[in-house]
């Protein structure tokens, strides 16, 4: 038996190929960039060549020391949402969408005043700028020339598969989101029929479940990559639902908040609750929904305001933590909300910072930042807990994550208990931990995270500051609602 397993993260900034022992343990990791390409104002694209190269690149830089025969599968997730079209010949159409993308606002604002209620019902979410289908419809429109040559309608991690398989296939935490019945798992001719793409059908596949092994590596992808043609290669899945796997919140009434470019505040059910707020989504096994409240809103904002001060050494860094840990508690502050990127619900009302005066000082903003993260993220969390089960463990992971200052303002902005997993790769582990289901190289998925997924410490609120981090939160969903009306 092989002694490895590989997991495969395209996002949107990098592509990560990173090697696992089967205890879960971080082997080894490489990487490809992500070019990001803005035709016009609101536009990122990518070629899909690049999300080809980038992943050929991470995985020969993970696997270079070991033996590829000793690899039992490999997985992919990525980012979902965006698009990755093929033409009639099955060639790259036209440029990959990232789902960042805000093209097709327009079209989704349209089909939620038309049809949203009807989809939500059905698809479990509303529309957005980057879902497949405002896309699709986007393209009917403005480029009906190849809107007429799509032979298949992929996701991210649908397209790096292709590339290494040769084999088309989807799965239906992807699928889920714009065309598949979140009940039957089935294409709904009713979607497709209220979105005027009934075209389409022809081109789209019936989806898999995540751990559905589809093929094997190609003889050519062996030889630029050094895998063996032998690896057996899964499905896949959403990168979020692969990282909840990854940080072991699996059970129902468990949430996980994932720190990074996206505000990720998850939790498994098993009915499904749709609500415009968030996504509700087939997952990557059968009866069991992913609740998914998210924003482009976390820890980005820490980083754009990290580069805006000139601040770019771990050590700068950590030395602006510390002093910002001290300014958290003073009252005086203003208030950050977190919308470079765009906010909660879909909105793209932009960033704002309230209160803030010309004495306020670089720790007291950098604080009021940090909070601002941490406040959205509760937001969100609020948001599922009217309707569904958060009382279990709360597992944080992100970069973020990582210090102490962060990792003790979210749990006594939550007032919970907050473990923080020991991984910061969870979505290439929750992937590799689907692979090895797969190939029963793990029982089941409970005996996957049993076996690899740690909690690396956990943090108690203190009870202090969660008192007055809860006037603070109430000032800002105060204001919340003024600004988005959410």
């Amino acid at each position: 038996m092989g002694k490895y397993l590989l997991g495969l993260d395209c996002g949107h900034t990098v592509t990560k190929a990173v090697l696992f022992d089967l205890a879960g343990n971080e082997i080894a990791s490489g990487k490809g960039a992500n070019e990001q390409i803005s035709l016009h104002p609101g536009w990122q694209e990518r070629t899909m060549e690049d999300a080809a190269s980038a992943a050929t690149q991470a995985i020969k830089g993970a696997i270079k020391d070991i033996n590829p025969e000793e690899i039992i599968a490999l997985g992919v997730c990525g980012h979902s949402d965006g698009l990755y079209l093929l033409d009639k010949d099955l060639k790259p159409l036209r440029n990959a969408i990232f789902a960042t993308d805000n093209r097709a606002k327009e079209v989704a604002e349209r089909l939620a005043k038309s049809v949203g209620d009807k989809l939500l019902a059905t698809i479990g979410q509303f529309l957005f700028p980057a879902s497949p289908a405002a896309l699709l419809v986007w393209l009917k429109e403005n480029e009906p020339e190849n809107y007429k040559n799509i032979g298949a309608v992929l996701h991210c991690k649908d397209w790096i598969n292709a590339h290494l398989t040769g084999i088309i296939a989807e799965d239906v935490s992807d699928s889920a989101g714009s065309y598949v019945d979140m009940n039957s798992y089935q294409i709904s001719d009713e979607v497709l029929q209220l979105t005027g793409l009934t075209d389409l059908k022809p081109t789209l596949k019936k989806p898999n479940f995540s751990t559905t092994i589809i093929g094997t590596i190609t003889e050519e992808i062996a030889k630029q990559t050094g895998l063996s043609p032998k690896t057996k290669v899964i499905a896949g899945a959403h990168d979020v639902h692969a990282a909840a796997i990854g940080v072991g919140a699996y059970e129902f009434g468990e949430t996980s908040l994932i720190f990074g470019t996206w505000s990720i505040n998850q939790v498994f059910a098993n009915i499904p609750t749709p609500d415009f707020r968030w996504h509700t989504r087939a997952s990557i096994t059968p009866n069991r929904w992913l609740h998914m409240c998210t924003s482009p809103a976390s820890a980005s904002n820490a980083n754009w305001f990290y580069d805006l001060f000139g601040i770019h050494s771990i050590d700068e860094v950590t030395k602006l933590l510390t002093e910002a840990d001290k300014a958290l508690t003073n009252n005086d502050r203003p208030l950050y909300f977190p919308y470079l990127f765009g906010g909660p619900a879909g909105t793209a009302e932009g960033a704002h910072l309230i209160g803030a005066r010309g004495w306020h000082t670089r720790p007291e903003l950098t604080a009021s930042v940090l909070e601002g993260v941490v406040f959205n993220h509760k937001h969100h969390f609020d948001m599922l807990s009217e309707k569904l089960d958060t009382s279990k463990r709360i597992v944080a992971t992100g970069g973020s994550m990582q210090s102490p200052v962060w990792a003790q303002l979210a749990a006594d902005v939550f007032d919970r208990e907050i473990e923080i997993s020991n991984t910061q790769e969870s979505g290439a582990r929750g992937i590799a931990m689907l692979a090895g289901v797969a190939t029963n190289t793990y029982a089941t998925i409970e005996d996957a995270i049993t076996k690899c997924v740690k909690i690396e410490r956990t943090v108690k609120p203190n009870p202090e500051r969660a008192k007055f981090f809860k006037d603070r939160y109430q000032q800002y969903r105060d204001e919340a609602k003024r600004i988005i009306k959410v």
